[in-house]
């Protein structure tokens, strides 16, 4: 009995050695696809376009006009003057809460 008992912890011990190589094995490649999905998600990454532009610059129809060219948007001259007077009426306005 203690033979086979011996002979079992062997088999044992090759058994979980082979195991803890295929799990090594399964880790490493499971971060290595996780860093290339990672990276192919980063990569296609639109950045947002950001107009930074002040009170003033905004309440005129070339501040108006600015912020679309920088945003890519297309927007006529109407459509300038009309977002232009809109924001002027809304920042002269009373505020709608007060905390």
């Amino acid at each position: 009995m203690a033979i086979d008992q011996g002979l079992y912890e062997q088999l044992l011990a090759v058994v979980q050695r082979r195991y803890r190589r295929y799990c090594l094995l399964l880790a490493a490649l499971s971060f290595g696809l996780l860093l290339i999905i990672g990276f192919l998600a980063w990569r296609n990454h639109q950045p947002v376009t950001v107009t930074p532009l002040s009170e003033e610059q905004a309440r005129t129809p070339a501040g108006v006009q600015l912020a679309a060219e920088q945003a890519l948007v297309p927007v006529s001259k109407q459509q300038a003057r009309d977002a232009a007077r809109k924001i002027a009426q809304t920042e002269d306005g009373l505020p709608d809460r007060v905390i």
